[in-house]
């Protein structure tokens, strides 16, 4: 009984030595503009902002010192990155 115990707690151990350093937020974002809905993971601590729509687009935008969010690169369709860019930069 005490070999599957220890086993556990050397699991949980070494599980948690590749957990990532840094905290993130998975969020459905909808689009003020365009009215697509998103999926968004925020990076506080970096202040990027990480767009995934619906057609497999995503989009990469960063926080400046306002508050606001400026693009930094996308893959996919064009026309949904400009989606992006029209919902997400001032």
């Amino acid at each position: 009984m005490l070999v599957p115990i220890a086993a556990a707690v050397a699991g949980m151990y070494f599980a948690g030595r590749n957990a990532p350093k840094t905290k993130f937020q998975k969020m459905k974002c909808l689009g003020p503009r365009t009215g697509a809905i998103y999926d968004v993971e925020l990076v506080p601590k970096v202040g990027i902002v990480l767009v995934h729509a619906v057609d497999g687009t995503v989009g990469v935008f960063q926080q400046n010192d306002k508050g606001r969010f400026m693009w930094l690169r996308g893959n996919g369709s064009v026309d949904t990155a400009k989606g992006m860019r029209l919902d997400l930069e001032p």
